[in-house]
């Protein structure tokens, strides 16, 4: 094998921003720019490659990733059986939701957690600990939008808002006990969400209600 020679920085940093803009490979840039006859050291690649791998050649190191901290939840106090808060803005669509960018979409549901977290405060709502059961009534002023589009659209960032300000745990099958049918209604733009404990629960299990069984009749 064919002995190594040191190559000049400067030599190497040419031959690396000519290899860029040239598209071509950096041995055969540092050939081109062979002013001093530095001797370059080719090494066997492997198939998958089409570029010479030169001598002393590393791979750039990986960038740490940026982790970004979460923020923490607030502390509650425990709820009474039912609440209820408002929020006087429109609701945005499942429609809105799923056909705008990402960034937009991220943008509205970041901006909703903020307008859930200040109902809430305001209306001095505590944490959930058990199932609960939810009721959304809707307040448009036109009947443009379909009722389903704007349920759909609603209960995500007001369930996602209630997750983050503490108020429930999550929104999985564990906490979300069932929904009310939504109730909808024409004039200045609103939502209006109640929130009550499901009494009818034990644990995780629905409970069905015991019927009362029908007396036997009296023998004579």
């Amino acid at each position: 094998m064919r002995g190594t020679t040191s190559i000049p920085v400067e030599l190497w940093n040419a031959a690396v921003t000519l290899a860029t803009r040239s598209n071509i490979s950096v041995s055969e840039a540092l050939r081109r720019l062979q002013a001093e006859k530095v001797s370059v050291v080719l090494l066997p690649v492997e198939k998958t490659s089409d570029r010479p791998a030169v001598a002393g050649l590393l791979p750039p190191p990986a960038k740490p990733k940026r982790l970004r901290p979460r923020q923490p939840r607030p502390v509650r106090p425990p709820a009474p059986d039912r609440v209820s808060f408002r929020i006087e803005v429109r609701v945005p669509g499942y429609n809105q939701l799923s056909k705008v960018a990402v960034k937009k979409s991220s943008a509205i549901r970041k901006l909703w957690r903020q307008l859930v977290r200040e109902a809430v405060d305001k209306a001095g709502i505590g944490s959930f600990d058990t199932p609960v059961r939810f009721r959304f009534c809707y307040v448009e002023p036109n009947r443009q939008r379909d009722p389903d589009n704007i349920d759909s659209g609603g209960r995500k960032v007001i369930l996602d808002g209630l997750q983050h300000a503490g108020v429930i745990p999550g929104d999985g099958w564990s906490v979300n006990a069932g929904m009310s049918s939504p109730h909808f209604e024409v004039g200045p733009a609103s939502v209006t969400v109640t929130i009550r404990r499901a009494s009818h629960l034990k644990g995780n299990r629905w409970q069905s209600p015991k019927r009362r069984q029908p007396r036997s009749p009296k023998k004579t």
